[in-house]
């Protein structure tokens, strides 16, 4: 009898393994699908609603060096700083996803998918046709500097995974 209640013991230890296994692999697929759900908020951020708004403003400003009819200066600040704001919140959710693995090697999937969607869009804002020309428009209008050391920290530290510089876009095909 008692090699019978070994057999219980070992029947409950494998169940148990199996049970550990079963929800470590669940907690990872739950993971990988927050991953990429989060990836497409993040893209999804960057290219509708106000931050759409925001980037067609900067755009103008970019190809014109003036602000398009019916909005002024501080209508670009603000459209400035919502869009650094949009890559501010893509860099700390970037970070997330790279963080939660243990392997800093790999890239995960989801923060891959996320870099091939928002590829052009940094490296076009990283240019001297993006940031750096509109912060200079700004500080030229304004009078004074722009302050946005802080906001602009994120969007460097996100840019140093889009070493390619960004094949400048001709304003007229783009209109």
């Amino acid at each position: 009898m008692s090699n019978l209640g070994d057999y219980g013991s070992a029947l409950g230890a494998i169940v148990a393994l199996g049970a550990a296994g079963f929800t470590a692999l669940q907690a990872r697929v739950q993971h990988r699908r927050e991953d990429f759900e989060l990836a497409r908020a993040l893209h999804t951020d960057l290219t509708t609603g106000l931050v759409a708004d925001a980037r067609a403003l900067l755009g103008t400003v970019t190809f014109t060096d003036a602000a398009s009819p019916g909005h002024d200066v501080g209508d670009v600040r603000r459209a400035y700083f919502t869009l650094l704001w949009s890559f501010e919140r893509i860099e700390g959710g970037r970070s997330s996803m790279t963080d939660r693995h243990r392997r800093p090697k790999d890239k995960p999937d989801a923060v891959d998918f996320l870099d091939k969607l928002i590829n052009w869009h940094v490296r076009f804002w990283n240019s001297d046709s993006g940031f750096p020309k509109i912060r200079d428009w700004l500080a030229d209008e304004l009078g004074d500097p722009v302050s946005d050391k802080d906001s602009v920290a994120a969007f460097e530290r996100l840019a140093l995974h889009f070493p390619e510089p960004v094949a400048q876009p001709n304003p007229i095909a783009a209109v």
